[in-house]
């Protein structure tokens, strides 16, 4: 039960609070805190009790301690960029971008499923957004990706297709 309370109300709670109630005193009034700890009773999402609706910045760390405290050389392997590797060829390892780190930061976007954006560091010295999304089968985007992908190709070699743009 302790672990249960940990996990689904404590996380929150310290999200909320602070970890030592700092940010209590940051709030308004008594009604503000009453308000989140009703929130938190009926087990509304983080991004409710947060305060995110509409979007904003919040630390990494919030979400995963492990991608804040990620630093590629402390480990012997390479974590590769995801989506170079397109199941048609062998890959050239050489010419993937690798994660270095990811940024302390990340932006909640303001849209129903609240997708979060991530910085990741890569390799070649630059930084790309990724919209990272929950509760939903990316599986299935990216299969429709492959197949867009396959009729473009199809429709590229069809010289009258290729004649009318399609």
């Amino acid at each position: 039960e302790n672990l249960h309370f940990y996990t689904v109300i404590g996380k929150q709670l310290i999200l909320k609070f602070g970890a030592n109630g700092e940010k209590l005193a940051t709030m308004k009034n008594l009604n503000q805190i009453y308000r989140t700890l009703a929130l938190i009773k009926t087990g509304k999402p983080f991004g409710q009790l947060a305060g995110r609706n509409k979007g904003g910045k919040v630390a990494l760390s919030q979400y995963s301690e492990w991608l804040h405290a990620f630093d590629a050389a402390k480990f012997d392997q390479d974590l590769y960029l995801p989506g170079q590797f397109d199941g048609a060829h062998k890959p050239d390892l050489s010419t993937h971008l690798k994660i270095v780190s990811f940024d302390s930061e990340i932006l909640i976007m303001g849209s129903l499923r609240k997708p979060k954006r991530v910085k990741i560091r890569c390799s070649d010295e630059r930084e790309q957004m990724w919209l990272v999304k929950a509760g939903e089968d990316l599986r299935m985007d990216q299969r429709i990706e492959q197949m867009f992908k396959v009729m473009n190709t199809a429709l590229l070699k069809n010289v009258e297709c290729r004649s009318r743009n399609l």
